[in-house]
């Protein structure tokens, strides 16, 4: 009943750890020195171990007295050298894997993303048999490598992977607060069309997939889609500009147009070392300007996954935060 969590002081991990000590699960938490992590030990009864998952040293003998790992680990951004992505994504993930088989772990669930399944059809949901993604970014493409690398072993553990959706809610940092200063700054167009959907799902009820797969028995090499449902970026959009009383982004920019400048801007950035990201990447086009529609069946059936909190609603509780927050 140890669950040895890597990525424990992220956006999710900060949100699953009560949620894995409420089931009944003794935490261990890896945590680089550089992360604030004073919380976890004042606030929850967790082990925690001073390390990073590209330095397998500082967390091996650990996982000895370790049942399961769940790696929420990765670089989070859309903004950051190949290299890091890689380094993390892959590498990182690598030494974790063998350092799980030496110690005979039970299972392994791994965090990865819906980004790795290629949107080819607006209209038809993506599902676990979807081809893998073309996409150029080195996020998507580390994280796709990633999967393949975790699958390779389960001769070892148990391994399941699951690939949320957005995931949001109340502290995140990336996601909807960052449209919010966008749209606040009169920053924000729409990519694509008014009609480009995208999936979201809330951390609270991303922590009780994990939980769910977790627990469930005998699931060995699978790979689940984990969602509450679609909105329109509009919609998305339209909420938050009245939530923060801001004007609703009107402007809208054709995806190749997008993508175009995305890559413009990423080329002048990176030849003038310009500090911070750019106003819009390659990655964050392909992300607002492709309709994204996801089918969870496998999950609802198997792991009888059924969201607590409902998208409406959890998009109104973060949208009442974001109102009351310094953007």
């Amino acid at each position: 009943m140890n669950v040895f969590l890597f990525g424990a002081t992220g956006f999710v991990g900060k949100n699953l750890i009560p949620e894995l000590l409420e089931a009944g699960y003794d935490v261990t938490a890896l945590v680089r020195r550089s992360s604030k992590h004073g919380n976890l030990v004042s606030d929850h009864k967790v082990k925690v171990v001073t390390g990073d998952i590209t330095d397998s040293t500082s967390y091996k003998t650990h996982l000895c007295s370790t049942g399961y790992v769940v790696n929420l680990a990765g670089v989070v951004t859309d903004w950051a050298p190949k290299s890091d992505y890689y380094r993390v994504h892959v590498e990182g993930l690598k030494k974790l894997l063998d350092a799980c088989a030496d110690a005979e772990i039970k299972k392994f669930v791994h965090i990865s993303t819906a980004g790795v399944m290629q949107r080819e059809n607006k209209n038809a949901p993506l599902n676990e048999m979807t081809a893998v993604s073309k996409s150029r970014s080195p996020y998507i493409r580390s994280k796709s490598i990633g999967e393949t690398l975790v699958l390779s072993y389960a001769q070892y553990f148990e391994v399941v992977i699951l690939r949320p959706s957005w995931i949001y809610g109340t502290g995140d940092k990336v996601l909807l607060p960052e449209l919010a200063r966008q749209i606040k700054g009169g920053k924000m167009v729409i990519v694509g069309g008014k009609d480009i959907y995208l999936p979201l799902v809330h951390v609270k009820n991303f922590c009780d997939a994990i939980i769910l797969a977790l627990r469930k028995p005998s699931v060995n090499k699978e790979v689940f889609i984990i969602s509450d449902g679609e909105k329109t970026w509009k919609e998305l959009f339209d909420q938050i500009a009245d939530s923060i009383d801001a004007v609703r982004p009107s402007t809208v920019l054709p995806y190749f147009v997008a993508y175009a400048v995305g890559f413009v801007m990423e080329v002048i950035w990176k030849v003038f070392r310009l500090k911070g990201r750019p106003l819009l990447t390659r990655t964050a086009a392909e992300m607002l300007g492709k309709t994204v529609r996801l089918d969870t069946s496998k999950a609802e059936k198997v792991l009888l996954y059924r969201p607590q909190i409902g998208l409406d609603a959890g998009i109104q509780e973060v949208i009442h935060y974001l109102h009351d927050t310094d953007i």
